[in-house]
């Protein structure tokens, strides 16, 4: 995302309790369990939700092994590089200070998957600080079958990024797109089509996020000030606000449709995403249920049937 990627990532992590999520309990799973029923060649490791203030799932994070120590880092496809917070962390594993921008691991293990050997950055802040150790980009998923197991808090990894035959049958499919190290999709809002939007699990609590000529038209509200909701926070220091009012019509990938249906936009910036896209949704439309990424020649995002998100079909 550049330096596009550099101010989403900001503002969803400075602001990060202006579009309020569910609560949840971590499950107390192994270190590398069977993965969702319905695919047992999947190996499994916990997630872990970060609370930030009243937000009790602001990001999720999962563990990943580096040269045999582990590390807790945020899930985030809405980044397409996987880094290392903390140059002082990262010296323990020979990152050099003033000489270096990545730090070389020799050995990279997620979900029971052996990655080899990763260059990892090493960004100039320190973190969020809440419990995270870095950000698990998209750079490290792409080419495997990834599950988001919202309903158990599991995040599981096949290296082969072509679903089973079972699951293939048991999941409702949206196809997506790889670009620039992003991941898009095409979303549905009653008859309209939204082209380009991300999908950025480091947006946890985002249900859609667009800019402000998109808002007006699938909320019907021509000034957010008048939004249903309007919470506030810091963006580089400065204070903004986040407008948030039901779409007026169905919000659906595919035939998949959205367990919540609030669109948001940030007030003061009313063309935020500009030319990258056109907007993102996280986490927040799928927690309760399983989702998989299909990350292969053909990507694709599924639901689980039976979990809790309806298809329209």
């Amino acid at each position: 995302m550049g330096d596009c990627s550099i101010r989403a990532r900001a503002v969803v992590m400075a602001c990060i309790a202006l579009v309020c999520g569910g609560c949840a309990h971590i499950s107390s799973l192994g270190k590398n369990t069977p993965g969702p029923t319905i695919d047992h060649q999947s190996s499994c490791v916990p997630m872990k939700w970060v609370r930030y203030k009243d937000q009790a799932k602001a990001a999720v994070t999962v563990p990943i092994l580096l040269d045999g120590q582990r590390e807790w880092f945020q899930l985030d496809t809405g980044t397409p590089y996987t880094a290392l917070y903390g140059k002082q962390n990262a010296m323990h594993y020979g990152f050099k200070p003033g000489t270096q921008s990545h730090v070389e691991i020799g050995d990279v293990r997620l979900a029971g998957l052996d990655l080899g050997g990763r260059s990892l950055r090493v960004p100039e802040s320190n973190g969020p600080g809440v419990n995270i150790n870095g950000t698990l980009g998209l750079d490290l998923l792409v080419g495997h079958l990834v599950i988001l197991d919202f309903k158990d808090d599991r995040f599981c990894m096949d290296r082969d990024a072509t679903p089973s035959k079972d699951m293939a049958r048991g999941t409702q499919w949206a196809k997506g797109a790889l670009r620039d190290g992003h991941l898009f999709f095409d979303l549905n809002a009653g008859d309209r089509v939204l082209k380009n939007i991300l999908f950025d699990t480091g947006s946890s609590n985002i249900v859609l996020w667009v800019d402000r000529s998109d808002w007006t038209h699938l909320t019907g509200i021509d000034n957010p000030e008048k939004a249903e909701r309007l919470r506030e926070g810091l963006h580089w220091g400065k204070r903004v606000t986040m407008a948030s009012a039901p779409a007026k019509d169905q919000l659906r990938l595919g035939h998949i449709i959205f367990g919540s249906q609030t669109v948001s936009t940030l007030v003061e910036k009313p063309d935020f995403f500009a030319n990258f896209a056109n907007g993102l949704f996280g986490n927040a439309p799928f927690l309760g249920n399983i989702v998989v990424l299909s990350l292969g020649p053909t990507p694709a995002l599924g639901v689980v049937r039976g979990s809790n998100v309806p298809d329209d079909r």
